[in-house]
């Protein structure tokens, strides 16, 4: 599988190449499908992350967030992905649901 697709086997609209390594589409949507295929790649089902080490897993892979606050960027963008479900109350853990 390609390091930027999910696990249905869909590419990220973007590559590293393909933009510059920076996340910049319109939709952010996308931003928050490739943060999560790269989790999909690196984490065992159930397995939680802190958002911190799941933005260094992104920039690792390649990409870059833009903005002011890329981590604030980056963690506003997961939050709301249908597929990440925070592990607690403000503790900065996140999981990938079950599909």
């Amino acid at each position: 599988m390609p390091r930027d697709a999910n696990a249905n086997g869909a590419r990220c609209r973007q590559t590293p190449r393909a933009i510059g390594t920076a996340l910049r589409h319109p939709a952010p949507r996308s931003r928050a499908e490739c943060a999560v295929a790269i989790a999909k790649r690196e984490l065992s089902p159930g397995q939680m992350i802190h958002y911190k080490e799941w933005f260094a897993l992104l920039k690792a892979a390649g990409f870059r967030v833009n903005g002011k606050d890329p981590l604030a960027s980056f963690l506003a963008h997961i939050s709301r992905a249908p597929e990440v479900g925070a592990v607690g109350n403000r503790t900065g853990q996140y999981e990938l649901r079950a599909a």
